[in-house]
């Protein structure tokens, strides 16, 4: 059964809830040690955005953390769908 968009909004919301509101302070690549605990030493290219708690967020290629992943940055907002 597909799930609305405002159902869908809200996963995300509450699954990211403890990162809303913090700000980036640095971007920074994975030291060897990180690398190998979330990645298992597999891949190339891993960063990580460190926020003002200490808090990283690691970009992966899936959600099982099967290797580093990109991360697309946009000078501008991205229209929806619905926008023209």
């Amino acid at each position: 059964m597909k799930q609305s968009p405002e159902a869908i909004a809200k996963w995300y919301h509450d699954a990211y809830a403890d990162v809303i509101g913090k700000t980036i302070v640095d971007v920074r690549p994975l030291t060897d040690d990180e690398f190998d605990i979330v990645f298992g030493g597999d891949g190339w290219g891993a960063h990580a955005f460190v926020l003002d708690d200490g808090t990283c967020i690691i970009p992966a290629s899936d959600e099982e953390g099967n290797g580093p992943g990109s991360s697309f940055v946009y000078p501008f907002e991205i229209a929806g769908e619905d926008d023209e």
